[in-house]
């Protein structure tokens, strides 16, 4: 099995932050129809809305380099 099955996602913020969310093996063509990535695609869609919504709430450095505020930041999925 070659590494091109492996499915992790991510949420690009800018040039230098990328946040990732988990992933596994894909063995459908679509990450909703398989029993390995369902749940983590799932998640991802739902942890990017939640930080899509608050991303006013986040300091930036003025490169968006680094998140200034990060240990004040909470994420709840439920």
């Amino acid at each position: 099995m070659g590494n091109e099955q492996i499915r992790l996602y991510c949420l690009y913020v800018s040039k230098n932050i990328v946040i990732l969310f988990n992933g596994g093996i894909k063995t459908k063509q679509k990450a909703q129809d398989c029993e390995n990535v369902k749940r983590y695609f799932l998640e991802a869609e739902k942890l990017t809305a939640i930080i899509d919504s608050m991303i006013r709430e986040i300091e930036f450095d003025h490169g968006r380099s680094n998140i200034l505020n990060h240990e004040e930041i909470e994420l709840w999925l439920s």
